[in-house]
């Protein structure tokens, strides 16, 4: 089954869901720019790390003289504010996170202090993250944006999340903005009234999700194609959270997300021989894309009805949304196959694959307004194909203020 960029991730009455904006998995340095060069030097690079055993940002310069901007336009994103980042950083830093609230603009800084400085000049509000933060190690943050908002000014509100820059030379990763939910909206159900057959369900789909991420982002750096990158940049991560949100919730372990290394066999072999074939011609790389999606419905065909069988909603509704984003991976990979020539598409590799029945990806109306002729150019969708899981989003083009309608790339 499969899913990984910077849509909008569905909110989900039991999952939250992150939009990621930098995990370096792509080998460049995305939307990073040097936004203030003096003295001059500052680099931005794409590095595997060692640690980690995955790509990573490195930024370089004269400690916090230089500082580095994680895409120049502003995020804009009104709907996840809980921040989280993991980075490696051996000397002072200060990262500045942008936001909108209903009492004007305010701007986060948090930094290597030990203590907090609080609410100042009608705007700023400081928070020292400690000292070890900069001890050399990967550590990983996570800030409620609201709450650090509402200890400094309980009556204000958060409205939206800006940017995020950063001064200071060291190593960031996994930047993303995450919709948690309240905890009255949560199903709160019992780890023990899970059946064990769902428990191992899940454990697998968190693996057999990481492969399709993690195998077309490897194959994508050898056979670049859109088909690898969008969907695992834009989809995948999303069906891995999925996953992993209902892995926590029932106290399943899964492995820390390590490039090609999986706690089951199955997908281990598997991996190691998709990743064989795939790299060998951009026509192995969707054929391998149209094998992956098979495999990952046939699963969770299986997977589907033990989850109605226990009659486990939570479980069958991730479950069908997983199923759904295979089905458009499946076309998606079809089409790219036809793209070059092959007529038959995933069906030319034989029965096992031929599978006309899959549902086809909907295209959505979009409304969306632009206040001018460079304004946000993307509508709102709502099909019937996501159901509960929320929106996404087509692209059109506005002009003034009106009302666009597109039709919208459906990879999750």
């Amino acid at each position: 089954m499969l899913k990984q960029l910077c849509i909008t991730l569905l909110s989900i009455s039991t999952f939250s869901f992150a939009t990621i904006y930098s995990d370096g998995e792509d080998g460049t340095v995305g939307k990073w720019k040097v936004y203030d060069n003096k003295p001059f030097g500052a680099t931005i690079s794409n590095v595997m790390d060692t640690i980690k055993k995955s790509n990573v940002i490195e930024l370089k310069g004269d400690h916090r003289r230089n500082g580095y901007i994680l895409n120049a336009k502003k995020w804009n994103n009104k709907t996840e504010k809980h921040l989280t980042w993991s980075m490696n950083f051996s000397e002072k830093f200060k990262i500045t996170v942008y936001v909108k609230t209903l009492s004007g603009q305010r701007t986060f800084i948090y930094t290597h202090e030990n203590n907090d400085k609080g609410f100042y000049k009608n705007r700023y509000i400081k928070i020292g993250l400690g000292s070890k933060s900069m001890n050399g190690t990967w550590q990983n943050f996570s800030r409620d944006l609201e709450a650090d908002l509402k200890k400094y000014e309980p009556s204000n509100t958060l409205v939206k999340v800006r940017g995020f820059k950063v001064q200071g030379s060291g190593r960031i990763d996994d930047v993303r903005l995450e919709n948690n939910l309240p905890t009255n909206k949560v199903s709160k159900i019992s780890k023990n009234t899970i059946s064990k057959p769902l428990k191992d369900a899940l454990s697998y789909m968190y693996d057999e999700e990481r492969l399709a991420k993690e195998l077309y982002l490897s194959i994508n750096q050898t056979q670049p194609l859109k088909q690898l990158y969008n969907i695992a940049t834009q989809s995948e991560s999303k069906h891995i959270d999925a996953v992993n949100e209902l892995a926590k919730e029932y106290g399943i372990p899964t492995l820390p997300q390590i490039t090609g290394v999986y706690e089951h066999d199955e997908i281990q072999a598997l991996y190691d021989k998709l990743y064989a074939k795939g790299i060998s011609s951009k026509k192995d790389a969707l054929e391998v894309g149209c094998m992956v999606e098979v495999v990952d419905i046939n699963d969770l065909n299986k997977y589907v009805k033990e989850a109605e069988s226990s009659n486990q909603k939570d479980v069958l509704d991730a479950f069908n949304f997983l199923r759904r984003g295979s089905y458009n991976h499946y076309w998606a990979f079809d089409n790219g196959l036809k793209a070059l020539g092959i007529t038959e598409g995933c069906c030319s590799l034989g029965d096992t694959y031929c599978h006309t029945e899959y549902p086809k990806k909907e295209h959505g109306h979009g409304n969306g307004k632009g206040n001018n002729q460079n304004d946000n150019h993307y509508g709102q969708n709502k099909t019937h194909e996501q159901g509960e899981y929320g929106e996404r989003r087509g692209h059109r083009r506005g002009m003034g203020r009106g009302e666009g309608r597109g039709r919208g790339q459906a990879w999750i």
